[in-house]
C-alpha cells in the first residue's frame, strides 16, 4: 500500500499516526483509524483487509457516543426483549458484511449479528447481561454510524401477538387441507357406500377450522366492504366460502356429491400465507425506515448543574441548555448562548460552504458544528423541529393512489358487482332449466373462474417486473403511480448542487506557481479546522514541498479567516470579492493581495450531454438552487439554460414547484426532500442523505445523469405493458364467464383455471417486458 494512503481507509495522510505491527510498520490518518485496525487484530478480524482491497475504501465516521441506549428510560420504552436493530449508515460492499456479521467475536453480549445489505439494517440477538451502548461503540468504531431503530415495546408486543394469530390460522389451514385432500383422493379414486359417507363426513369435520376460525379475515373485510359500499376481491371469495358450505349441508341431508371442502381449504391457506408475506414486507419497509428514528436517536449532551450527561435527543425539553462539540451534529433547534464558529447546513440547504454563527444566532437540527464547541438553548422539543416538520408533511402524503391503479381497482369493483348479478341470473335460469345440481355447479363455478385475481395482478406484476429491470440499471423507482407520473411530466426542475454539479469543491490556483506564499498559505491554515482550510492545505501538500515557516500570533476568526504574524509582516487568508464568478480566498499580506484561490464546484462530466438528451425528450430543464446568483448563472450558461433560480430555500423549492403542476423534481440532499415529495415526481441522486430516498418516487444510484433517459424510455415501455394486461386480464375473464355459463367446467376445473389464469398473466407480461431491457440498455 503507498505510504501516503491511511493503511485502514486508505485516505490520503496529512498527519501521520503510526503502529508498528509484526508485518512492519502501519501507517494511518488519525487516531480512529489506528484504534480499528487494533480492534480487528484483537479480535482476529484481519480478514478484513483482504476482502476490503477488492472492493471499496472510505473514510471513517466521526466516533459518536451511546451512553442513552443504557438509560433505564430508554431500555424500558425501546428494549423490551433479546432483539433490538440498527439502520447502518455506510454499508456498500462485502467486507461490512462479513465484519457486521462478526460482532459475536468482538462483544459477549452478542448472540448473533445479521446485516441485509439491501436495507443496511443489522439485527442483533442479545443476551441479558448485554450493555448496547458498547456494541454501539463497536459499529461505530468500526467505519459505521448506527442508528437505532426504536418501537415501543408495546407496539412489538402486540405485532408479535397478531403475527401468532395469522401463523396460526395459517397452520390450522394447511393442516385441515392436507387431510381433506386425503380424504377426497379415495373419493375420486372411487370409494363407494358407506365408506364415500365417512370420508366425506371426515372432510366436513376437517374443514370446519377453515370456515369458522381460518376464513375470519376475508369475512371482515367482505363486511367491512358492504358497510362502507365498496366492492372487494374477498366478497367473492367469501360468497364461494358461504356457497361450498350450504352445499355441503345440503349434501349430507339429501345423500347428494356437492362437497367442495378440500377446494375452499386450500384456496384460503394459498391466500392467508400470500398476504401475510406481503404484509411481513410492507412492515418491514415502513417501520424500519421511520425518518425521524435517524434523528431522534442522536445524543445531546444536556448542561446541568453538575456539568453534562447523555440524553437522547428527542427527551431534552423546550428552554434546556445543550452543549455541541467540534464535528458533532446539532440535535435540536435553538438559539446560541455562548461560543461561535462555523457549521455545515448542508442537510437543509444543500450548499457545501460553512454558515459562521455567533451568540443569539439561530440554528436547526441536523447542522454540523465544524469549529469550536457551542452552548445551545432548546427552542421547541423534537417533534417541533423545522427537520421534524418537514419530515411530518412527507410521511403524510407518503401513498397516493395512480390513475392507472385506480383505473384497475374501478373496473375489479364493477367487475365483481357483474359477476354477483350474473350468478344471482345464471343460478335463477339453470334452476328452472336443468335442475339444482347444474344450478348450484355453474354458479359456483363462474365465481371461482371468474374471481378477479388475476385483473388485481396484472398491473402491480409488469410494475414489479419492469421496476426490477430498472434497478439492476441503477434506477431505483417506488411504485407504479411513479411510473404514470413520468410518463406525463412536461418539465425537469434540477437542484445544483451535488446533481449537477459534483457537490465537493475544489481549490484553483488564480496565479502562477509561487512556493514561498504557497508555503505561507499552508501554515496559515494548517491549523485551522474550517473546511476551506483543510482543502486549501492538501492542495498545497499535492503541489509542492512546504517550506518551514515560523507563524506567530495565530489567530482564526470566524466569518473572516486566518491571520498570523510571519518575520514581523501580517498576514491574513480571507475571502474576497467573487470577480470571477467563483468563492475566492485570498493571501494578504499588510493588507495586500498577494495571491488567491478559487473554490470551484464543477459540473458534472455528463451534465450537458443529459440535458441535451432530456431536451430531445421533450422536457424543459430548470435549476433551482439555494446557491447565490453568480453561481448559478454560471452553471445555467454552462448547459445553456435560460430559466433559473437562485438563493431558494426549501419551502420557497415547493412555491416554484406549484408553478409547475407536472415537473420533476431532482435533487440530492434532505434540503430538497420536502421538494421532492411535493413534485410531481421526486428523483433522488446518488450522493443525497439516505432519507432522501425516503421522499423521493425514484433514486439514481449511480451518479451519471444520464439515467434519467433511461428512467423515462423504461417508464413510458412499462405503462404501456401495464395497459396491455389489463386488457388481457378481462379478455380471459370474458372468456371465462362464458366456459361456466355454457357448463363446459366444473367447479373443481374452475378452481384449477383460477391460479392458472394468474400464471397467464405472468408469462404474458415475461413475454411482453422482453425488449425492455434492450431499450435502456
Amino acid at each position: 500500500m503507498n505510504n501516503n494512503k491511511c493503511h485502514h481507509c486508505g485516505e490520503e495522510i496529512i498527519q501521520e499516526f503510526q503502529l508498528k505491527a509484526q508485518d512492519g510498520l502501519k501507517t494511518f490518518c488519525c487516531q480512529g483509524c489506528l484504534s480499528v485496525y487494533q480492534i480487528l487484530n484483537m479480535g482476529g478480524l484481519s480478514q478484513f483487509y483482504q476482502i476490503k482491497d477488492s472492493t471499496y475504501k472510505k473514510p471513517l465516521f466521526d466516533i459518536l457516543e451511546f451512553d442513552y441506549l443504557d438509560q433505564a428510560e430508554f431500555r424500558e420504552k425501546y428494549l423490551g426483549d433479546a432483539n433490538f436493530s440498527f439502520y447502518v449508515e455506510g454499508v456498500h460492499c462485502l467486507a461490512c458484511i462479513w465484519v457486521l456479521e462478526k460482532l459475536p467475536e468482538l462483544n459477549k453480549g452478542v448472540i448473533s449479528s445479521h446485516l441485509n445489505m439491501g436495507t443496511g439494517v443489522l439485527q442483533l440477538k442479545l443476551r441479558e447481561d448485554h450493555k448496547l451502548s458498547e456494541i454501539a461503540h463497536i459499529i461505530n468504531k468500526l467505519g459505521y454510524r448506527p442508528h437505532p431503530l426504536m418501537q415501543t415495546s408495546d407496539a412489538k408486543k402486540l405485532e408479535e401477538k397478531e403475527n401468532r394469530r395469522t401463523l396460526t390460522k395459517i397452520s390450522i389451514a394447511f393442516f385441515s387441507a392436507g387431510n381433506i385432500m386425503l380424504y377426497s383422493i379415495a373419493v375420486y379414486a372411487g370409494a363407494e357406500g358407506q365408506f364415500k359417507n365417512y370420508f366425506n363426513l371426515f372432510s366436513f369435520f376437517c374443514a370446519i377450522p377453515v370456515y369458522v376460525f381460518c376464513a375470519i379475515p376475508f369475512y371482515k373485510s367482505a363486511l367491512s366492504s358492504i358497510r362502507t359500499r365498496r366492492s372487494s376481491i374477498d366478497q367473492p371469495i367469501v360468497l364461494a366460502v358461504i356457497i361450498s358450505f350450504i352445499l355441503g349441508v345440503y349434501s349430507f341431508i339429501f345423500k347428494k356429491d356437492f362437497f367442495y371442502f378440500d377446494t375452499i381449504s386450500i384456496l384460503i391457506f394459498l391466500l392467508l400465507v400470500t398476504r401475510y408475506t406481503l404484509s411481513r414486507i410492507q412492515k418491514n419497509y415502513l417501520n424500519k425506515f421511520n425518518m425521524q428514528n435517524l434523528f431522534d436517536c442522536t445524543h445531546a449532551k444536556k448542561i446541568t448543574d453538575k456539568g453534562t450527561e447523555s440524553i437522547l435527543a428527542s427527551l431534552l425539553k423546550k428552554d434546556d441548555h445543550v452543549l455541541v462539540g467540534k464535528n458533532n451534529v446539532i440535535p435540536v433547534d435553538g438559539v446560541v448562548t455562548k461560543g461561535s464558529g462555523h457549521i455545515n447546513n448542508s442537510l437543509l440547504t444543500g450548499e457545501v460552504f460553512p454558515t459562521s454563527v455567533n451568540i443569539g444566532d439561530e440554528v436547526f437540527m441536523g447542522a454540523k458544528n465544524l469549529n469550536c464547541d457551542l452552548e445551545i438553548k432548546v427552542t421547541v422539543e423534537s417533534s417541533n423541529t423545522r427537520l421534524s416538520k418537514i419530515f411530518q408533511e412527507i410521511e403524510s402524503e407518503w401513498r397516493k393512489e395512480s390513475k392507472i391503479s385506480a383505473l384497475a381497482e374501478s373496473i375489479s369493483r364493477r367487475f365483481i358487482t357483474t359477476i354477483f348479478g350474473l350468478t344471482i341470473i345464471l343460478f335463477i335460469y339453470t334452476f328452472f332449466y336443468l335442475g339444482l345440481e347444474q344450478a348450484a355447479s355453474r354458479s359456483l363455478a363462474l365465481i371461482l373462474i371468474t374471481c378477479p385475481c388475476a385483473l388485481a395482478l396484472s398491473t402491480p406484476l409488469a410494475s414489479i417486473l419492469g421496476l426490477s429491470i430498472l434497478i439492476k440499471e441503477g434506477v431505483i423507482v417506488k411504485s407504479e403511480m411513479s411510473l404514470e407520473k413520468i410518463v406525463e411530466a412536461d418539465t425537469i426542475i434540477f437542484d445544483k448542487t451535488g446533481t449537477l454539479t459534483t457537490g465537493d469543491f475544489k481549490v484553483e490556483m488564480n496565479e502562477e506557481f509561487n512556493q514561498k506564499n504557497l508555503s505561507i498559505a499552508y501554515h496559515l491554515e494548517s491549523n485551522s479546522s474550517h473546511p476551506i482550510g483543510r482543502s486549501i492545505t492538501q492542495f498545497i501538500q499535492s503541489l509542492c514541498k512546504v517550506d518551514h515557516i515560523l507563524v506567530k500570533d495565530w489567530m482564526e476568526i470566524p466569518g473572516f479567516g486566518v491571520r498570523g504574524t510571519i518575520e514581523n509582516d501580517r498576514y491574513e487568508m480571507k475571502a474576497i470579492d467573487n470577480i470571477k464568478q467563483v468563492k475566492t480566498i485570498g493571501l494578504f499580506k499588510n493588507g495586500d493581495l498577494l495571491y488567491s484561490f478559487s473554490l470551484i464546484d464543477d459540473l458534472k462530466e455528463e451534465a450537458v450531454e443529459s440535458i441535451n438528451l432530456l431536451k430531445k425528450l421533450g422536457f424543459d430543464p430548470i435549476i433551482v438552487s439555494g446557491d447565490n446568483r453568480m453561481n448559478v448563472e454560471t452553471i445555467a450558461g454552462k448547459l445553456g439554460l435560460k430559466k433559473y433560480y437562485f438563493n431558494v430555500s426549501p419551502e420557497e423549492k415547493v412555491t416554484i414547484l406549484k408553478k409547475h403542476k407536472k415537473a420533476m423534481m431532482v435533487g440530492d440532499g434532505l434540503n430538497d426532500a420536502l421538494a421532492l415529495k411535493k413534485a410531481f415526481v421526486g428523483i433522488a441522486v446518488r450522493g443525497s442523505v439516505d432519507v432522501s430516498l425516503r421522499a423521493a418516487d425514484v433514486y439514481l444510484s449511480k451518479p451519471d445523469l444520464r439515467y434519467m433517459t433511461k428512467l423515462i424510455l423504461g417508464a413510458r415501455k412499462i405503462i404501456k405493458i401495464i395497459k396491455m394486461n389489463v386488457l388481457f386480464s378481462l379478455l380471459y375473464n370474458l372468456i371465462g364467464i362464458y366456459l361456466a355459463c355454457t357448463g363446459q367446467v366444473s367447479p373443481l376445473v374452475a378452481a384449477i383455471l383460477m391460479p392458472i389464469s394468474s400464471l397467464t398473466v405472468i408469462l404474458f407480461t415475461l413475454y411482453s417486458s422482453r425488449n425492455l431491457r434492450t431499450l435502456i440498455n
